[in-house]
């Protein structure tokens, strides 16, 4: 009997693009550890998600039920959450009976692209007012720019960085 096991949960499905697709046309089951993304602040975002939240809502559950479920709902897919109390092993158990509607592990994984796309325009926006602001800077110590530019720049920075930000309203489409 063979398995595979690897690191796998919502916050990291790479696997999903090379290997799980192989391991599944050669029957291999996958044993996914840290289902429930244990290490570091991504469980906290990942918790914290609107989708997940109204996932666990709408089926009665834990976000960490939902966690488990998504990695449970992937075909031949097993997973070896860490439990500290009984009670996460119960919790762990009945998560097993959870059976996501066919779009929830969509609608999660869609979410969790929508908040990346939106964070990444975030940076855009910041490194692109420290880049006018440093050269504002520059200029100025040379002599070249004055305030009266330097309050220009800021202002044409602050309607480009809104005008970049708007594209998050459009981010539905990915």
């Amino acid at each position: 009997c063979a398995v595979v096991q690897d690191l796998y949960h919502l916050g990291s499905r790479g696997i999903e693009y090379d290997l799980l697709p192989f391991l599944r046309r050669q029957s291999i089951p996958l044993m996914a550890y840290s289902p429930l993304a244990q290490a570091g602040r991504l469980r906290q975002k990942l918790l914290s998600s609107a989708a997940i939240q109204t996932v666990a809502e709408n089926h009665s559950i834990t976000p960490i039920q939902v966690l488990l479920a998504f990695v449970l709902a992937q075909d031949g897919v097993f997973a070896i959450p860490r439990a500290s109390r009984v009670s996460h092993v119960q919790a762990n158990c009945e998560a097993a009976d959870v059976v996501l509607m066919d779009d929830d592990p969509l609608k999660i994984s869609k979410a969790i692209k929508i908040a990346r796309k939106c964070i990444r325009i975030v940076y855009e926006n910041i490194y692109f007012a420290i880049g006018i602001k440093v050269l504002c800077l520059i200029l100025g110590a040379l002599g070249i720019a004055n305030m009266w530019m330097a309050i220009f720049a800021d202002v044409g920075v602050m309607i480009i960085a809104v005008l970049n930000a708007i594209r998050t309203l459009f981010v539905k489409n990915l």
